[in-house]
């Protein structure tokens, strides 16, 4: 049977066998070592500010009255300026629409950013768009756009795809859907 007796010391000794204290101190040592802080979470990139470059629409597909007459200007490249402002990870793009309930929010990663504007809060609406050969014309509504791609350093390449209800003008008759992308790039 073991037993603790004290040292003049001050050490604990089991029957002369093992030094306790520095036994203890030891596995106390590799538990703060183990322990230690935890790591930091990756930090999310700082893209508040201006952003500069061009959008090319890349594609239209849908509606036949509105898509016909917009795939005349596929590829064509124009000059875009993105405002961001941002508070840790939530980011709002500030200048794409002047009302503030049509502006896009969502989220910046390390690497990434994600962002969106729906018809539940901006309610976007374009009349009397001409159809060809007197066909009519059309209103056409926002359902939804995105806004999502790469950031490395201070260069963005994103995507922008919005999708639109298209209705005879005047009406509530839904007729179809656009969908048009744009291959945006963009540098602070």
């Amino acid at each position: 049977m073991k037993t603790a007796t004290s040292a003049t010391s001050g050490d604990l000794i089991w029957s002369g066998l093992v030094n306790v204290r520095p036994a203890v101190c030891l596995g106390l040592a590799l538990l703060a070592l183990s322990c230690g802080s935890t790591p930091n979470a990756p930090s999310v990139t700082q893209i508040a500010g201006t952003w500069s470059g061009s959008s090319r629409l890349a594609s239209i597909a849908g509606e036949a009255c509105v898509a016909e007459q917009l795939r005349e200007i596929v590829g064509v490249t124009g000059p875009i300026s993105l405002v961001f402002s941002q508070n840790g990870s939530t980011v709002t793009e500030t200048s794409f629409r002047t009302s503030p309930e049509c502006r896009f929010t969502g989220t910046v990663g390390t690497s990434t950013l994600a962002l969106r504007v729906t018809s539940a809060t901006c309610n976007e609406l374009v009349r009397g768009f001409p159809c060809r050969d007197n066909a009519g014309s059309r209103d056409i509504g926002l359902m939804e756009r995105t806004l999502s791609g790469a950031i490395d350093g201070n260069k963005m390449s994103l995507t922008l795809i919005q999708r639109d209800n298209v209705f005879i003008a005047g009406t509530s008759t839904l007729v179809g859907v656009v969908t048009t992308t744009h291959d945006i790039t963009l540098n602070r």
